[in-house]
């Protein structure tokens, strides 16, 4: 079942700007740091992502269940992948115990994002 997901997700992202990527989230040591934008780290609607500028819009999706969050490219991480907020992490449905998952991402352009 998981080889048949993945090779649709592989399908997908060869017609598309999608990319895929291996998802994991921010431990709770980062809470309050600053990240790369500046800001400071508050468990928010926020993603590490080295393929996109900072400041980029992206939409993530969970390829196993459909769920999706828009999200902002706020950080930059070491190694290959995207990290989410642990928030952001849950409402896609990825396990936590597991802590890590499969994802699709999605560079948005503004109105996309809802910034017109």
């Amino acid at each position: 079942m998981i080889e048949h997901i993945l090779n649709i997700v592989l399908a997908v992202t060869k017609q598309t700007n999608v990319t895929a990527a291996r998802a994991t989230y921010y431990a709770p040591k980062f809470e309050g740091r600053k990240m790369a934008d500046g800001e400071i780290y508050r468990n928010s609607y926020t993603c590490a992502y080295n393929k996109l500028p900072l400041g980029a819009w992206v939409r993530i999706t969970n390829p196993k269940n459909g769920l999706y969050v828009v999200v902002q490219n706020t950080d930059r991480k070491a190694g290959p992948g995207i990290d989410l907020s642990k928030t952001v992490f849950v409402l896609l449905g990825l396990s936590v115990q597991k802590g890590s998952g499969t994802v699709l991402v999605k560079a948005l352009k503004d109105y996309e994002a809802g910034k017109e």
